[in-house]
C-alpha cells in the first residue's frame, strides 16, 4: 500500500510540476501529422506538434499500435483520434494530457487518496499498479539538444530512464538541426506525405508540377525532358540550376543537366521541401536558383498497403505499394516497395494531336501542319501540271489498291492532305516501372549507431515518335519513274507516312544508391555523423529510331526508286506499302547508353558551441567528398567518359540573441545563422560562397525572416570535357573585314576555360500566426535570384562580332599586305563556337501563403491560398543589346521563362473518418510563343480543379472486423472539369511546357495499415 501510495504520490507531484511549465491543452487547432505505427512513437510525436505535455504508462502501452492522425485538430480531438481503437482512454489534467487504461486513469493523477477506492482491496489483487511505470513526453523547453528525465518507479526497482531525446529533424534551410515546428530563417516550403496523396499524382514531376513555384511543367507527359525523363525547374529558370537532394545529399547529374525524377518511387518518399532561393553555402553548385530535398521514408512500423487505379480516355495508371517495418532492441528496419504500369496515350486519341480542326488560318506555316500523312500528296517536280491532271499537286484517295491509274487522281487534283505531326506520337509514354527502398539502424552503443539505405528503381518505357516510314516532298524525297507502282511514268515529289510500322523508343533506366553510416553523440553536447554512397544512374536506348538523312540515300530513298516489285514502296497503298521484310529492312538499330554515377562522402560534426545569454550557439562543421562520372556512348557518335572529382568543407552556426521567455519552445526571439563552403573540382577550380540570415519574432504572433547569400553552378562535365566536332562555316560574315563572307571552319562542342557560373540570392518575409483567430496563418516572401557569368552555346555570328568577350572563339590567320594597308586583321580560319560564359539572368518575385484551420460542429474547413507572383524575369546573353524580358512571355530560344502569376486555391473538410479537398490551379497569362508565328495570342488565364475525398473505414466502421482497422478508401480526380490545351503557336499546336495532354483523370485509391 505504502508503494501504491508513493508511486501516486509521484504522479501527483509530476502533473504540478507539468502544469506549471508546459503549454496550455487550449482549443488551439493545430496541423498536426503522426503516421500509423507505433503508439509510443505517436504518442511522443503528437505531443512535440501540439505544444503539450502527455503522461502514459510506457509497459501498459507496449506493442499497442495507432493508425495515425492527420490534419488540423484541437490537441484533444487529435489525441482521441490518435487512441481510437485501442483500449486506452485520455484524460485532462491541468496543462497535461494523462493517457492509460481504464483501471489506471481513476486514479493515476489524482491528488486525493480517497478518489482510489478499492486500491487496497481485493478487487485489485494480483494486479500490476499502472501508475508505478509512468512516462512523461515533455514539450521542449528552448533547448533544441535539452531533455526531458522522469524517475521511474517500479514495484521491483528504482531508476532513471534514459533522457527522452526531442525529435529534431533537418530543414532544407538549414543543416542544423531543429525542433520539429520551430521555424527557420529560409523561406522553406514543406509538403508532406498526406499532401502528395491528396494531390491524387502517381509521380514525384506530377506533383511537383502542381506547385506555385514551379512554372515550367509538362505533367505527365514525353515533352518534359529528353528520353521521357523529368526534372524540376523552380520559377522557369533553366534546366540544371535548380539542385536536387535526397535526404540531404547529392544525386548524379546526367549529361543532359539534371537527375531523372521518374527514377524515385514514390512510395519511398515522406516529404519534399521546396527552397525557393539560393543554397550553395549549404549544398555546393547547382542550388543557384533553389533546392528541391526529397525526404526518404525510415519510420515505416506495422505493415501497409496500397494499391491504386487512374484513369484518363485512352489511358490508365495503376500502381500498387507497400510498406513493412519493424523496431527491435537498439534497432528498426523498415521497406517499402513499388510497382507501376502507365498504359500509352497516343495522339490519335486527342483531337488537338491527331487533327486540325479549329487552328486558325496562319497555323499553316506552324510545323505541327504538315503533308507527310496517311493517305500522302504527290506533286510535280517541274512546277507543271502532273500527267493528266490540272493541277502540279494531287492528293492520294484513301482506301487504294495495288497500282492506281492517273484517273483515281482526278478528284483530288489540286489538293493536299495535311496532317497533325502528334497523330502517331506518344503523348504519354507506355511505362513499367518498379522500385523500392531498405532502411535500417543498429545502435551498437550509447556513442556509435549504424544505419543504412539502400534505393532502388527500374523503369521501362516505349515511347513512340511518329513512323519509321517518313518522306517528305519538300525535302526532295521523290518516287521514281521505274517504281512499279508509279502511274505517272515520271519522278514525281511525294509526301507519305504510313502508321502502321511505328518508330518505338525502348528506354530502360536502372538506379541503385546503396548508403551506409554511422552516428551518435560524442559529448553532452556534440554528436557526428559520417557516412558514404555511391548512385548509379544507368539508361539505356532507344533500341529503334527513324532513318536519319545520313542513311536516307540506302533506304527509303532506295526503295522509293526501286523497279522490283519486292523492293519497291507502294506509297498509294491504302494498306502497308510492302512486306514485312521490306518495312523491317528500312528500320535501323540506333542505341544509346548513358551511365551517369556519383560516390560520395561526407561527415558532419553538430553541437552547441558556446553557451551564451539568450541560449546555446550552434554550430555544424562538415567536409564532402564527391567523384563524378559520365559514360555516353551513341550510335554513329563519339562515346565520352568523363570524370570529376571535387572537394567541399563547409560551416554554419546559429547564434541566438534575444532569448524568449515567455515561449522558450519556439526558440530565440532573435537569432541569426552564418553559413561558409568552399568547394575545389579537379577540372575547373574553386569556388568559395556564403550565406546569412536572421529570424526575428518581435510579438508572439509575428515573425520576420531575410537572408542573403552567393550561389554557383559548376559546368557539366560534357561543357568542359569533351570532343569538339566540326563543320563547314556558312551565313557569316566579318564585319571586320568589310563585311565580307566567312569561308571557315565551325567547331562545335566543350570549351576546357570555362568557369563557374556565379550568382546571387536574397529572401524577405514574414510570418503570421493569429492569436485572436486560432488556426489563421499567412507567410509572404519576396525573394531574388541573380545568375552571373551563364553557360551558353551563342550564336556564330555573336562570336565574331564580338571576339573580345568570347576568348579564343576567332581564330584568324596573318593579315597579308594587302590587309595591312587596308586596316583590315586577317581572315577567320576557325570559328570556335563553344560553351562560354556570357550573360546575365536576373529573376525576382513574391510567395504568398494564405490558410485558415476553421473548427466547426460539422468538422474542421481549411481555406486556403498559395502564390507565386514573378515580378521580373530577364535575360541578357546577347552583347551591346538590352535585357530581353520573358516575363509572361513564352519561349523556345530564350533560356527560359515564367506566367506573372501561378498559384492554388483550396478548400478542404474532415470530420472524424471522413476528409474531401477541392483544389483550384491557376496559371496566369502570358504571350505566346514568338518563333514560329509573329502573333498577339495569348495563352494561360485558365483554372485547372482537382478533388480528393477520402473515408478512414477503421474509424467510420468502428467495431467491424479487425481487418477493416487502419482501411481507407480515397476518390478523386486531376483536371475534374477536363480542361483540354489550349491552342498555341508552339510547333505541336500547344503548350507543352504547360498542358494537361491527358485530360479529366480519376482515381481510386485503397489503403490498409495494420
Amino acid at each position: 500500500m505504502l508503494k501504491s501510495m508513493s508511486a501516486r504520490l509521484t504522479i501527483v507531484v509530476l502533473a504540478c510540476l507539468i502544469s506549471a511549465s508546459a503549454l496550455a491543452l487550449a482549443d488551439n487547432a493545430k496541423r498536426v501529422e503522426v503516421p500509423a505505427g507505433n503508439l509510443i512513437e505517436g504518442l511522443e510525436s503528437l505531443a512535440r506538434q501540439c505544444g503539450v505535455d502527455v503522461i502514459y504508462p510506457s509497459n501498459e502501452l507496449k506493442g499497442l499500435k495507432t493508425r495515425g492522425v492527420n490534419g488540423t485538430l484541437e490537441p484533444k480531438e487529435a489525441f482521441r483520434r490518435l487512441i481510437e481503437g485501442t483500449p486506452l482512454i485520455l484524460k485532462e489534467q491541468g496543462s497535461a494530457v494523462l493517457i492509460s487504461l481504464p483501471s489506471a486513469s481513476t486514479h493515476a493523477l489524482s491528488s486525493n487518496p480517497s478518489d482510489t477506492a478499492g486500491s487496497d482491496g481485493p478487487s485489485q489483487e494480483g494486479k500490476k499498479s499502472s501508475s508505478g511505470d509512468f512516462r512523461v513526453a515533455q514539450v521542449d523547453q528552448g533547448q533544441t539538444s535539452s531533455t526531458s528525465t522522469v524517475e521511474k518507479h517500479d514495484e521491483r526497482t528504482s531508476k532513471k530512464e534514459k533522457p527522452v531525446q526531442l525529435e529534431e529533424v533537418i530543414v532544407t534551410g538549414s543543416r542544423i538541426p531543429q525542433i520539429a515546428g520551430q521555424q527557420g530563417a529560409q523561406p522553406v516550403r514543406e509538403y508532406s506525405r498526406a499532401d502528395i496523396t491528396r494531390s491524387g499524382t502517381t509521380t514525384l514531376a506530377d506533383f511537383l508540377n502542381t506547385l506555385p513555384d514551379v512554372s515550367v511543367s509538362s505533367i505527365g507527359s514525353v515533352f518534359g525532358q529528353s528520353l521521357g525523363q523529368t526534372t524540376v525547374q523552380l520559377h522557369g529558370l533553366p534546366v540544371g540550376t535548380t539542385l536536387v537532394l535526397l535526404n540531404g545529399r547529392r544525386v548524379p547529374t546526367s549529361s543532359n543537366g539534371y537527375f531523372d525524377l521518374g527514377t524515385l518511387p514514390l512510395s519511398a518518399v515522406e516529404r519534399v521541401d521546396v527552397l525557393p532561393i539560393g543554397a550553395s553555402a549549404l549544398y555546393g553548385s547547382d542550388a543557384v536558383g533553389g533546392a528541391v530535398n526529397i525526404v526518404l521514408r525510415t519510420n515505416v512500423t506495422g505493415l501497409e498497403f496500397n494499391g491504386k487505379i487512374t484513369h484518363a480516355s485512352g489511358t490508365g495508371d495503376e500502381s500498387a505499394n507497400f510498406g513493412w517495418g519493424t523496431t527491435f532492441e537498439g534497432g528498426s528496419l523498415s521497406l517499402v516497395g513499388q510497382v507501376q504500369h502507365v498504359s500509352e496515350l497516343l495522339g490519335t486519341d486527342r483531337a488537338f494531336a491527331s487533327s486540325l480542326e479549329g487552328f486558325p488560318p496562319d497555323a499553316s506555316s506552324v510545323l505541327l501542319t504538315h503533308d507527310a500523312c496517311f493517305p500522302g500528296t504527290v506533286y510535280s517536280l517541274n512546277g507543271q501540271n502532273l500527267p493528266g491532271l490540272s493541277s502540279p499537286m494531287a492528293a492520294i484517295p484513301a482506301g487504294l489498291q495495288g497500282k492506281p491509274t492517273i484517273s483515281d487522281f482526278v478528284a483530288t487534283a489540286g489538293k493536299v492532305n495535311y496532317c497533325n505531326l502528334l497523330e502517331y506520337t506518344s503523348l504519354v509514354p507506355q511505362a513499367m516501372r518498379f522500385g523500392g527502398l531498405l532502411s535500417a539502424h543498429y545502435q551498437l552503443n550509447d556513442s556509435v549507431d549504424l544505419f543504412t539505405e539502400v534505393l532502388g528503381s527500374r523503369e521501362h518505357q516505349r515511347i513512340r515518335n511518329g513512323n519509321v516510314i517518313n518522306t517528305y516532298a519538300a525535302f526532295g524525297d521523290t518516287l521514281g519513274a521505274a517504281n512499279p507502282y508509279n502511274p505517272f511514268g515520271q519522278d514525281v515529289g511525294i509526301s507519305y507516312t504510313y502508321p502502321g510500322f511505328g518508330n518505338p523508343y525502348r528506354v530502360t533506366e536502372t538506379l541503385l544508391r546503396p548508403l551506409v553510416g554511422v552516428r551518435g553523440p560524442i559529448s553532452h553536447t556534440w554528436s557526428y555523423e559520417v557516412s558514404a554512397f555511391t548512385s548509379q544512374d544507368r539508361t539505356e536506348g532507344p533500341s529503334l529510331a527513324t532513318v536519319n538523312q545520313f542513311t536516307f540515300a540506302n533506304t527509303i530513298t532506295g526503295a522509293l526508286q526501286s523497279s522490283n516489285p519486292a523492293t519497291a514502296l507502294n506509297p498509294f497503298s491504302g494498306g502497308a506499302p510492302g512486306s514485312p521484310q521490306l518495312l523491317q529492312s528500312l528500320a535501323l538499330p540506333y542505341d544509346n547508353q548513358y551511365n551517369d554515377r556519383l560516390t560520395g562522402a561526407q561527415a558532419i560534426l553538430q553541437g552547441s558551441a558556446l553557451a551564451l545569454p539568450a541560449g546555446n550557439l550552434q554550430a555544424v562543421l562538415g567536409t564532402e567528398y564527391g567523384r563524378e562520372s559520365e559514360y555516353t556512348a551513341s550510335t554513329g557518335l563519339a562515346t565520352h567518359d568523363l570524370h570529376r572529382s571535387s572537394w567541399g568543407t563547409f560551416a554554419e552556426t546559429r547564434i541566438p540573441l534575444i532569448a524568449d521567455r515567455a515561449q522558450p519552445e519556439r526558440g530565440a526571439r532573435l537569432s541569426a545563422t552564418l553559413a561558409a563552403r568552399y568547394d575545389r573540382s579537379s577540372d575547373f577550380g574553386g569556388k568559395a560562397t556564403w550565406q546569412v540570415g536572421a529570424l526575428w519574432r518581435p510579438v508572439q504572433s509575428i515573425s520576420v525572416r531575410g537572408g542573403y547569400g552567393t550561389t554557383y553552378k559548376a559546368p557539366m562535365l560534357n561543357e568542359i570535357d569533351t570532343t569538339p566536332s566540326t563543320f563547314p562555316a556558312f551565313g557569316i560574315v566579318d564585319p571586320f573585314r568589310g563585311g565580307e563572307p566567312v569561308n571557315a571552319v565551325l567547331t562545335f562542342g566543350a570549351n576546357p576555360n570555362l568557369r563557374a557560373e556565379t550568382g546571387q540570392s536574397a529572401a524577405l518575409g514574414m510570418l503570421y500566426s493569429s492569436i485572436a483567430l486560432p488556426g489563421f496563418e499567412l507567410s509572404l516572401t519576396g525573394f531574388s535570384v541573380d545568375i552571373s557569368n551563364y553557360i551558353h552555346v551563342p550564336l556564330s555570328q555573336t562570336i565574331v562580332d564580338h571576339p573580345n568577350l568570347f576568348p579564343g572563339g576567332v581564330v584568324r590567320a596573318p593579315p597579308t599586305p594587302q590587309d595591312v594597308s587596308q586596316g583590315f586583321p586577317g581572315k577567320i580560319v576557325q570559328v570556335n563556337d563553344l560553351f562560354y560564359n556570357f550573360g546575365d539572368v536576373r529573376v525576382a518575385g513574391l510567395n504568398a501563403d494564405l490558410r485558415y484551420a476553421l473548427q466547426t460542429r460539422a468538422g474542421t474547413i481549411t481555406p486556403s491560398v498559395s502564390l507565386a507572383d514573378i515580378a521580373r524575369w530577364t535575360s541578357a546573353l546577347t552583347p551591346a543589346a538590352p535585357a530581353v524580358s520573358y516575363l509572361s512571355q513564352a519561349t523556345i530560344t530564350g533560356v527560359g521563362f515564367a506566367p506573372r502569376w501561378k498559384g492554388t486555391v483550396g478548400l478542404a473538410w474532415s470530420h472524424n473518418a471522413a476528409s474531401a479537398a477541392l483544389t483550384g490551379r491557376y496559371l496566369g497569362s502570358y504571350k505566346d510563343y514568338q518563333e514560329f508565328v509573329a502573333n498577339s495570342h495569348e495563352l494561360g488565364n485558365l483554372w485547372l480543379f482537382d478533388f480528393n475525398a477520402r473515408c478512414d473505414l477503421g474509424k467510420a466502421l468502428f467495431g467491424a472486423s479487425p481487418w477493416l482497422r487502419g482501411t481507407d478508401v480515397a476518390v478523386g480526380a486531376i483536371n475534374l472539369f477536363d480542361r483540354r490545351p489550349q491552342f498555341s503557336y508552339f510547333v505541336y499546336g500547344f503548350d507543352v511546357s504547360q498542358a494537361d495532354l491527358r485530360g479529366r483523370t480519376v482515381y481510386v485509391n485503397v489503403g490498409a495499415k495494420w
